[in-house]
């Protein structure tokens, strides 16, 4: 039985004979070098499925170099496809740098399918970077093809961007990958902008600090409005809720209010939750007027059950703080509104919401004449 060394060999010979016929145009028209040139490459794809050493993995690779320069467009689309079955399989550092190298040439190759599969096989060389500088010269080339003029190109190469971005470790570095985010967000294809969210949410789980969650949020912001798929509220909510939880100056919360009040608006139900606590903790601060009015504009309109559910919702999670204060009277007035709407025929789910409000509201109240009034008030009103 031939051996995977021998028959690596055999084609590693073959491909510098073919490719230097190729280059030296003395093929004759009828002798379909190219033809050959496909078989040789194909060969080499097969060997590569069986190949387990790195010493194997590294002359396949000698062996497909010299097929990917002087070849046809058709042989250097099977030719970095090879490479990219080769990514896959690389496990050491000096491997994928070898890999990184080839790819580089070919991500400025004329042909739009060769560029296509370079920046496929850039995933598999992504997600395996373990050190800053590898990635510094992946993120280099990638940034180049998210630029390219073929959306397929771009489309790939925004995922191999995601997986770098997933590796991404330091401060600056992070600040480097989200310079190139921006761009993504305002392509015309619905895949690009899937992954220049992605990366913006990964970006903000990683942030230690808040100008990292203020700059993403800061570019979101004005994609809140229009933006319909559940991915992006689920991606982007938390950039809100953490800045408003984390945040130091008057901008940063101003912006973590705005965020967070379009998602009161147009997030999905079972995302709010995260919006109300985000709320809430903003409350205190000096966007509290800001809130309120959004909240008593959510509860203006009985026949808005949605929205009406949101604001009681937020009623019931600002009840959570420890000391409520002055607030009392104003989640007590807002719950006894919902309820009395209620009363003239308005949708009885708000009101069992505000209810539900109300009775925990009452248990918040120390002085045991005053929760007393307040639970006979409630009584009298619900019947």
């Amino acid at each position: 039985m031939v051996s995977v060394g021998q028959k690596i060999h055999v084609l590693y010979k073959l491909s510098l004979l073919l490719s230097l016929t190729a280059a030296s145009g003395h093929a004759s028209d009828d002798s379909s070098p190219s033809d050959t040139l496909n078989g040789t490459v194909e060969g080499l794809r097969c060997v590569i499925t069986t190949a387990t050493t790195q010493e194997e993995r590294s002359k396949l690779l000698e062996s497909l170099q010299p097929l990917l320069i002087a070849s046809s467009p058709h042989v250097r689309q099977h030719g970095v496809k090879g490479i990219k079955e080769l990514a896959q399989k690389a496990s050491e550092f000096k491997e994928r740098q070898v890999i990184r190298q080839t790819l580089s040439l070919l991500a400025i190759d004329t042909d739009d399918m060769v560029r296509q599969e370079t920046a496929k096989s850039f995933q598999f060389i992504a997600k395996k970077a373990t050190e800053e500088s590898e990635r510094r010269l992946i993120q280099t080339i990638l940034e180049d093809l998210l630029c390219d003029k073929n959306d397929h190109v771009r489309q790939w190469a925004s995922y191999a961007y995601t997986a770098l971005a997933a590796n991404a470790e330091s401060l600056e570095e992070r600040r480097l990958l989200r310079a190139a985010v921006p761009p993504l967000l305002d392509h015309s294809c619905s895949s690009i902008r899937s992954s220049g969210i992605s990366i913006f949410n990964i970006l903000s789980e990683k942030a230690t600090t808040t100008e990292e969650l203020y700059f993403i949020g800061k570019v979101v912001l004005p994609m809140i409005p229009k933006a319909e798929l559940p991915d992006f509220f689920y991606e982007m909510t938390p950039t809100f809720s953490v800045l408003a939880e984390n945040t130091t100056t008057l901008e940063e919360r101003n912006l973590a209010a705005d965020g967070l009040i379009q998602l009161f608006k147009k997030s999905y139900d079972w995302l709010l939750q995260e919006v109300f606590e985000g709320l809430a903790i903003l409350y205190e601060t000096e966007q509290k007027s800001k809130i309120t009015a959004c909240i008593e504009e959510s509860l203006k309109n009985p026949a808005d059950h949605e929205m009406t559910i949101r604001g009681v919702k937020f009623l019931k999670a600002l009840s959570q703080k420890e000391r409520i204060g002055d607030d009392l009277a104003w989640i007590r007035t807002n719950y006894i509104s919902v309820i009395m709407c209620k009363a003239a025929g308005a949708s009885f789910v708000p009101a069992r919401e505000a209810i539900s409000g109300l009775k925990k509201l009452c248990q918040k109240v120390s002085d045991s004449e005053k929760r007393s009034a307040m639970e006979q008030e409630l009584a009298k009103i619900v019947q």
